[in-house]
């Protein structure tokens, strides 16, 4: 039995071991578009909860891994300045590095074959093996290429950070300020290293004035142009939307304007059909049709942007 992962994370890792351990007579590969030694974030963090399937399905790795973990028993709020420790919720934390370090030794060790700097972006790439496995990430080209995906982008910001300070415990801390609500999840995975993720709505973003923070992208490289098209226009786009559609449907219902400013042999839907409404006799069937079709280009075009108009009507609308 052949076996082809695409995508060497955490997931596509454990199982493969998993796979070859269970099957030692399979062919099992992997398949990484990055450096063995690449990887994007900082910590992985596991319930207690969740590590008891890992000890269930494999013991040994299970046991390596509590050796060189980071853990605590409790998970913390700290919400306007005061700390509640929620007990009986234990988590557990590994630099992503660390991990993936790990699950590459035990593979080679079990006999997967690893191969890094190869790019899996179609199914034929791994024709003839018996079973794919599409472990490549959210960006995921062989999910895309073989089944159709799709991306929905939601409006809140986060960042997410490094810091050399070590925190107790998984912690969750609400700031309040003049522009909003932040929120920062925090954990440590190493004894001097912590993950320290901040997330805010899109409109306590643009109140704090990081909407107009080009001048990032810019030192970045990117030219005012870009910074322009790469960062502003993406951030304005369910506002623009949100315009938009009430421009086009003001627009395309006005009768006023158009009943004076236009001529007998040419008048728009609104015009056109208030002349089938007589002084004694009404075009029922014409009227019913004229305004279905004067409705359709509105309802269509709400249909294909009705995510971005609610993205639109809901920043700034609702305070953090």
């Amino acid at each position: 039995m052949k076996i082809a992962v695409a995508g060497a994370g955490p997931a596509g890792l454990l199982f493969a071991l998993l796979a070859k351990r269970r099957r030692p007579d399979a062919d099992v590969q992997v398949f990484e578009q990055n450096a063995a030694d690449a990887t994007f974030g900082f910590g992985v963090v596991f319930s207690h909860g969740a590590l008891e399937f890992l000890a269930r399905d494999a013991p040994v790795m299970h046991a390596t891994l509590s050796r060189v973990m980071e853990t605590w028993p409790m998970q913390r709020i700290v919400h306007r300045g005061i700390a509640v420790d929620i007990d009986g919720n234990g988590f557990c934390a590994i630099g992503r590095l660390a991990l993936l370090t790990l699950l590459q030794r035990e593979c080679a060790d079990a006999g997967v074959t690893l191969s890094f700097g190869t790019t899996v972006d179609s199914i034929e790439r791994l024709a003839g093996s018996d079973l794919i496995v599409a472990a490549d990430g959210v960006n995921s080209r062989l999910r895309s290429a073989t089944f159709g995906t799709r991306t929905e982008w939601l409006t809140n910001k986060f960042v997410w950070y490094g810091t050399g300070k070590p925190f107790e415990c998984l912690t969750l801390t609400f700031r309040e300020s003049e522009h909003g609500a932040f929120v920062a999840h925090h954990y440590r995975y190493a004894p001097d290293r912590s993950t320290f993720i901040v997330e805010c709505d899109a409109a306590t973003w643009q109140r704090a004035g990081f909407f107009g923070m080009d001048e990032a992208a810019m030192t970045d490289g990117c030219s005012r142009l870009g910074a322009l098209w790469r960062v502003i226009l993406p951030l304005c786009v369910p506002g623009l939307v949100a315009t938009g559609i009430y421009i086009f449907i003001t627009a395309w219902n006005e009768y006023l304007y158009a009943l004076t400013l236009g001529g007998r042999s040419v008048r728009t839907m609104t015009v056109a059909i208030q002349t089938l409404i007589g002084e004694y006799q009404i075009e029922w069937g014409l009227l019913t049709a004229g305004g279905v079709v004067g409705a359709l280009p509105a309802t269509i075009l709400f249909l294909l942007v009705q995510k971005r108009l609610i993205g639109g009507l809901t920043q700034g609308a609702v305070k953090g």
